[in-house]
């Protein structure tokens, strides 16, 4: 069966708006970010802004509304989900049958590092006195969610 959807997954900061979109011009399909499709759905400048103001736990369910309102659309399409889409296993349910997912890689350690060089941190972390190591936890849990569902893609090779 071929696929209709494909679905670019990873934790915060691995590339998943740049592949994604790339991929959507190499393949013909429409491109869904579900980041941009919160923010512009309740008119907020930054994701951390939303996160912020509604909690993890609403945030998370705007977040899943949101990735299926994208794959919902009958165009083929790729679709990059937010970092923290795949922590809830809850969003794995969602995931058509008709769907490949590619999941961006980095090791945790380095993909920190990436995300404090660009002043990208997520905000559940902004004011935690255990940043890094929450930070670190949380990608091995959205790697591990990945693990059985996606095709692994490290780009450790591909990061300047």
């Amino acid at each position: 069966m071929p696929f209709e959807n494909i679905i670019i997954a990873g934790a915060k900061g691995v590339g998943k708006s740049i592949y994604g979109k790339n991929l959507a011009i190499r393949t013909g399909r429409t491109f869904f970010d579900t980041d941009t499709l919160i923010m512009k759905k309740f008119s907020f400048d930054t994701i951390g802004e939303l996160f912020s103001s509604v909690g993890e736990k609403k945030f998370r369910e705007i977040e899943r509304e949101c990735f299926l309102e994208a794959i919902n659309d009958n165009r083929k399409k790729v679709v990059s989900t937010g970092g923290g889409f795949f922590y809830s296993e809850e969003s794995i349910k969602l995931l058509p049958s008709d769907s490949i997912v590619l999941s961006l890689y980095l090791e945790p350690n380095l993909l920190w590092e990436l995300n404090c060089k660009k002043s990208n941190l997520p905000a559940y972390i902004k004011n935690s006195p255990n940043g890094k190591d929450e930070f670190i936890n949380r990608v091995t849990i959205i790697n591990r969610n990945l693990k059985d569902i996606s095709l692994l893609i490290n780009i450790e090779k591909y990061i300047n």
